[in-house]
């Protein structure tokens, strides 16, 4: 992505984007929320790994949507506690976020969710 590409984003509102060998992060928008409804709905496998102990239903996906719309919303000069996850082609792939582990503010944990995409170890 060149300088003139980026700049033409920051302008759109996406005040936060880090840009690493063809990976980047994003606050979400709009758009992203179609594949949050597929990877929680179609593409779930990766529900079984991540939290596999708390159970999804329909509200949970209707909070998250209400959510990420409100995220969406808000003033962008407030640090995400979430950023969207795409390659260099725009593709979004999952996303990476922050939480406190059982509200506990001095156990902050991270999240990194790749829903739908196959994980190869290499030797």
């Amino acid at each position: 992505m060149n300088a003139r590409t980026l700049s033409e984003r920051l302008e759109k509102g996406f005040l936060m984007m880090l840009i690493q060998d063809g990976i980047i992060l994003r606050q979400t928008k709009m758009e992203d929320i179609n594949d949050y409804i597929e990877w929680y709905t179609t593409k779930t496998e990766w529900m079984n790994w991540d939290a596999p102990w708390e159970q999804n239903n329909q509200n949970d996906l209707n909070n998250l949507v209400e959510h990420l719309k409100h995220q969406v919303s808000l003033n962008t000069s407030v640090v995400p506690k979430r950023l969207e996850i795409c390659l260099g082609s725009g593709t979004h792939i999952g996303w990476v976020n922050s939480y406190f582990i059982e509200s506990d503010e001095t156990k902050l944990a991270i999240g990194i969710n790749l829903p739908g995409k196959k994980i190869v170890v290499l030797d």
